[in-house]
């Protein structure tokens, strides 16, 4: 299973608890990051 569609290893944002979705700059792989849908705070995976 990949660790996208894992729940469990799938962080909640810290300011308003929505679950993070995996984000990433196609120009930039290695920058692979979390992005939060609600509020958008971004944090490194």
């Amino acid at each position: 299973m990949p660790a996208e569609d894992d729940p469990l290893k799938t962080p909640n944002c810290p300011a308003c608890l929505t679950r993070m979705e995996p984000k990433g700059d196609p120009e930039r792989p290695e920058s692979v990051h979390w992005a939060c849908p609600s509020c958008g705070l971004a944090k490194l995976a």
